[in-house]
């Protein structure tokens, strides 16, 4: 029995063991106790099995002992459960401490190979110290510091790999054994680190461009100081070279300085003015603005400094011939080509318009409309219009037709048969080829109506000259009408002139016919000499046309043989079919436009120019217009017409050519043309 004194003495002098365990417990076990846990061994198995597992285990054996284990025998009430002890397995790292995750299950974690109900039945707690206090971690907080760790470890890595220097031995070991705040610390001086590094590099390759403009600058002053210099050089330098080398310049702005002063000094120094301009001052600017329109654009609204110059350069050159431009022989072609020369140079300066609008149309249409259409004129229009044309805009071509329309219409208007004069045969084929359709509906509208009323209805009529033949003279009566008509014929288009000659012969034929029919034989001769005396006064000045012969042919095979099956159309009106043309032709001109959908295959076919052009494709000529070159070409009933001149070339030939209705004319020498078969020139 122990008295108070001894229970306060063991009271004070009992242990508190972290497992839950206290020495009171272990003295004041009794026998009952252990032999009911123990299955009924005896205190003497009890005594030997702990000595032998205090030798190998220690402390743990001891309470083990305690609690009847027996080493060999298996643990629980009836000996089920494992019989020997977990073995413990040594930590690779002997400085991880308590709560740190094993290699195994650290491993596991990475593969992250387990679903998430695997990991949910393994998660279980482990305790961590801190100062003192003890706290349960679970296995998804271990598992992220140590993804902290590890991040925290490569990052180190990387960051001595991108800073070029060794890391301080150990260091990723103390990773490994430092603290959460510790960490925190490493992480926010890792991050600094990281961003002074990205500032470095930033900085170093600023450094490079930096150096790589300097030398490029330093290239551009050197390359600067030689070109002032090459600019005062005129001797050496010309003007094209020295250009050359301001455009290497990447500075815009720099280059259309430079090349101003380079304009400034080349053709407004004492030294040219003294000397004065030179058509190769002229190929120079050409060929400068050739090369400035790579760089800079057509001035538009506004010019830069080497426009200007160009600008004061080409009206101190030429603005004196603008001013001075007349319309005659001396100086149409010169203005022409100068025109042309230059009219990329005033597109770039953006005054060639003005140049037009200002100086030469004025003066073009003041010509034109000083034109007498029906006398003489040493350079009459003819001559000059369509060499103008590669350069008129459309707006100032209408006023051009419309200044010869007016002229035609007044002089059909004012047309009196004896008194009025012919159009010569060039100035006629120039009003038609200008006008276009245009000029025969004024010819039929005007003109027509006229010559029928004082030609046709007061001067023909073959059969009262044929009963009194003293009323027929050269000036009077029918033959005076069908001179008139001959001498006017290219006036009408084809239609109209055939249908006027078919209604002279009729009447003739009609006569014969008659003349023949109710009189005897012996009269077929003078008949016969009557129409061949008034077939000689027709054509006593000029020769009969193809279509005119052919009139006559006709004639004369009925005076040769007779038949009662007449020649002429009884029931032919002149007026009549004259209205009926002109209806028709109104008409046609009321159809609607052909398009893809509607045009019939009858109208679908190959012009001769492109057959000429598919030659030239498969025998390697080129093909090219002549920009105001014309051919005047035979043209059957029209006598004569201007057609558009085209250049063929390869190598070793070239032709100049014409084409006229399916006809192929080669100039065979200057001017003169001559029909030609296409597969001669191959």
């Amino acid at each position: 029995m122990f008295n108070g004194s001894n229970n306060g003495l063991l009271a004070s002098n009992r242990r508190s063991d972290p497992y839950g365990y206290d020495s009171e417990d272990e003295d004041n076990s009794d026998g009952r106790s252990n032999m009911s846990m123990n299955g009924g061994r005896t205190a003497s198995q009890l005594s030997k099995s702990g000595s032998q597992l205090d030798r190998k285990y220690g402390i743990g054996a001891k309470l083990m002992s305690k609690m009847g284990y027996v080493e060999g025998q298996g643990l629980g009430k009836d000996g089920s459960g494992i019989a020997n002890p977990i073995q413990v397995k040594p930590r690779s790292n002997p400085s991880v401490g308590l709560g740190t995750l094993s290699d195994g299950r650290a491993r596991r974690y990475e593969t992250n190979d387990s679903s998430d109900e695997e990991l949910a039945l393994r998660t279980h707690n482990i305790l961590a110290f801190n100062k003192g206090a003890t706290e349960s971690l679970s296995e998804d907080k271990l598992k992220a510091e140590y993804g902290r760790r590890r991040a925290l470890k490569q990052r180190i890595s990387e960051l001595q790999l991108k800073l070029h220097s060794e890391i301080p031995s150990g260091l990723l070991e103390k990773v490994e054994s430092a603290s959460l705040n510790e960490i925190q610390e490493l992480e926010a001086i890792e991050t600094g680190l990281l961003d002074n590094q990205r500032d470095s590099a930033g900085l170093d390759h600023r450094i490079k461009a930096l150096e790589l403009e300097i030398t490029a600058l330093a290239d551009e002053e050197r390359q600067l100081r030689e070109i002032v210099e090459d600019i005062k050089n005129e001797a050496t330098r010309t003007l094209l070279n020295v250009a050359g080398r301001i455009l290497g310049l990447s500075n815009s702005e720099l280059v259309d300085r430079l090349i101003s002063q380079l304009l400034r000094q080349r053709f407004a120094s004492p030294r040219f003015l003294e000397a004065g301009r030179t058509p190769s001052h002229g190929e120079q600017i050409l060929e400068l603005v050739e090369m400035l329109q790579y760089q800079m654009e057509a001035a538009t609204s506004q010019l830069n400094r080497t426009q200007t110059e160009i600008h004061k350069i080409m009206f101190g050159w030429f603005l004196q011939l603008w001013q001075d431009f007349t319309v005659d022989k001396q100086q149409t072609g010169p203005m022409i080509y100068m025109l042309l020369d230059f009219e990329p140079v005033m597109k770039f300066i953006n005054c060639f318009d003005y140049v037009k609008e200002k100086f030469i149309y004025p003066k073009l249409l003041s010509a034109l409309q000083l034109w007498n259409i029906a006398g003489p004129e040493e350079f009459p229009p003819r001559l000059w219009v369509f060499d103008f044309f590669v350069i008129v805009d459309q707006s100032t071509k209408a006023k051009f037709e419309k200044v010869v329309e007016t002229k035609v219409v007044e002089y059909f208007n004012s047309w009196y048969h004896r008194d009025s004069p012919l159009i010569s045969r060039p100035d006629l084929i120039f009003a038609q080829e200008l006008l276009g359709e245009k000029y025969y509906e004024v010819m039929r509208t005007k003109f027509l109506p006229r010559f029928i009323e004082q030609l046709w209805d007061k001067h023909f009529d073959p059969l009262m000259e044929l009963e009194d033949w003293r009323t027929a003279f050269v000036d009077e009566g029918s033959i005076y009408y069908v001179r008139k008509l001959l001498g006017y014929r290219y006036y009408f288009d084809k239609t109209i002139f055939d249908t006027l000659l078919k209604a002279v012969f009729n009447e003739y034929n009609k006569i014969l016919y008659q003349w023949l029919l109710y009189s005897p034989k012996e009269d077929i001769p003078k008949a016969r000499y009557w129409f061949i005396s008034i077939v000689n006064d027709i054509f006593r000045d000029s020769a009969p046309s193809e279509s005119e012969l052919a009139q006559i042919r006709t004639t004369l095979s009925f005076l040769n043989r007779p038949t009662v099956k007449p020649i002429h159309d009884e029931s032919f009106d002149l007026v009549k079919e004259l209205d009926r043309l002109q209806k028709t032709g109104r008409d046609s001109g009321k159809d609607a436009p052909y398009t893809v959908q509607n045009i019939p295959m009858r109208k679908i076919s190959v012009t001769f120019k492109n057959v000429v052009e598919d030659f030239c494709a498969e025998n390697g000529y080129l093909m090219e217009k002549l920009q105001g070159q014309y051919a005047q070409l035979p043209d059957g009933y029209h006598g004569d017409t201007l057609v558009p001149l085209f250049k063929l070339s390869r190598t070793g030939a070239t032709y100049n050519l014409a084409i006229n209705k399916d006809i192929l004319w080669v100039e065979k020498e200057k001017g003169v043309f001559e029909p030609t078969y296409l597969y001669e020139l191959k």
